[in-house]
């Protein structure tokens, strides 16, 4: 349709001053679109989003070529959630990237579009990412942009590399939030219950491996939030997400029962988190075979659409099943797979998941000497008070790599302490390899 417009405008000397009023047109609705890409009611916005596409492209080229790229940055920020429902973060941060380099200094959109291009660039280069949405909370502040400001925060509190940083970032979102509350605001991401909910969120992943009470009472406080503004995608993660603390604490009944309430898998990265929540469930409740084909299915899909994070920690977890069974054959494939899919990331914990079932699978290989070079490795990566998979995987091989029972007593009773300290459990196939041992 477009192009036979083309044809009919062209000889009229109209193509040009139609195309400028269909890019006008559609970033009018794409800042209505921003108002509503998430909560209630969002669905029909990003479906219709996703039926634009093509028309939305044009007029981010219309107004790329008309020279207007403060309001090509504005229309960039207004269909985030194109990029995301899509699949198209790839192509979102290298239209965002040129669209910050044309516009002003002073752009309106500028510090939000710098949180955005944060977002799409954090799986890969989490150092880039500190920098731009550190640049973006600066421009936020300077600005007096308490919209932007929040966002900016929220995404901080997520990736901080130290938890003093996270915790006074995600503390100043719930005071943002509660000021903006009652105004209107222009992206629905900045919503006040949008903002309580992520910071829920992100203070429940900061202190599930550290003290999982407190993450199930934060996930608890972010669910209830999402069941209020009656969005199944948040309730759908936020369930998930519930379930998955307390699988940290053995309680395979009360994960189930919340996994049971998951009605719909949305597209997109909250889509891939349930799916390896579920996979996860799967193995504690004693399905490795679905739980392997669950992962398999997850590593093809995050490799399609380009979300390498999820489909890295699916590999992991396939690693581990494989594992599980001193299947040690395709384990040093699908480690060198999930390498290779974050090999450009300077993120150490990417590189510490990795680690740690290396030293696993040599050890299982009987290359003894080289799994304890690579446990020293891994230590570099690790928070020792937050009892990790990888951590636990670290203090168990440790364990059993040790010369004397009673320096594997040693290992055993720091996991056991941990354990108690943080209230996640052992679980049963790290129990079962302890339980193999004289101590």
């Amino acid at each position: 349709m477009r192009q036979f417009a083309v044809e009919q405008l062209e000889p009229a000397g109209e193509r040009l001053a139609t195309e400028v009023r269909a890019a006008e047109h559609f970033g009018l609705w794409a800042g209505r679109l921003a108002g509503h890409s998430e909560g209630a009611g969002s669905g029909p916005w990003v479906a219709r989003a996703l039926a634009d596409a093509d028309n939305l492209r044009a007029a981010m080229d219309t107004l790329r070529r008309q020279g207007r790229a403060d309001c090509h940055l504005q229309l960039l920020v207004d269909t985030v959630a194109l990029w995301y429902s899509a699949g198209l973060e790839a192509e979102g941060l290298r239209r965002l990237s040129g669209a910050l380099e044309e516009a002003s200094a002073d752009a309106p959109a500028r510090a939000m579009a710098l949180t955005i291009r944060s977002w799409f660039t954090g799986p890969r280069d989490l150092d880039a990412a500190l920098g731009l949405v550190e640049e973006a909370v600066a421009l936020a502040r300077e600005a007096g942009d308490e919209e932007a400001l929040a966002v900016a925060l929220a995404w901080l509190g997520d990736i901080a590399r130290d938890q003093g940083t996270a915790q006074a970032a995600n503390e100043e979102v719930l005071a943002l939030a509660d000021r903006l509350r009652g105004r209107t605001v222009r992206y629905s991401y900045a919503h006040p219950d949008a903002l309580t909910s992520v910071t829920a969120n992100h203070l429940a992943m900061h202190a599930q491996y550290r003290s999982v009470r407190s993450a199930i009472a934060w996930q608890e406080r972010a669910l209830a939030v999402a069941r209020k503004s009656s969005d199944p995608r948040d309730v759908a993660r936020d369930l998930a997400e519930l379930a998955s603390h307390h699988l940290l604490t053995g309680d395979l009944v009360r994960a189930v029962a919340l996994f049971d309430q998951v009605r719909s898998r949305p597209d997109g990265r909250d889509g891939d988190f349930i799916a390896l929540a579920s996979a996860q469930l799967l193995r504690f409740t004693g399905r490795p075979v679905e739980a392997e084909e669950a992962a398999r299915a997850l590593i093809a899909e995050g490799l399609k659409s380009g979300r390498v994070v999820h489909a890295h920690k699916a590999c992991c977890l396939l690693a581990d099943l494989l594992l599980d069974r001193d299947e040690v054959r395709e384990v040093d494939a699908v480690l060198r797979e999930a390498e290779g899919m974050l090999a450009d990331s300077p993120d150490l914990r990417h590189v510490t998941r990795i680690r740690a079932r290396q030293a696993r699978f040599m050890r299982l290989t009987g290359r003894f000497a080289e799994a304890l070079e690579v446990l020293v490795e891994t230590e570099k990566g690790l928070d020792s008070d937050a009892l990790s998979p990888e951590l636990q995987i670290w203090l168990v091989e440790h364990a059993l790599l040790a010369d004397e029972p009673e320096e594997a007593r040693v290992w055993a009773d720091r996991l056991e302490r941990l354990s108690e300290r943080t209230g996640v459990q052992v679980p049963p196939w790290e129990r079962r390899l302890l339980d193999g041992l004289d101590i």
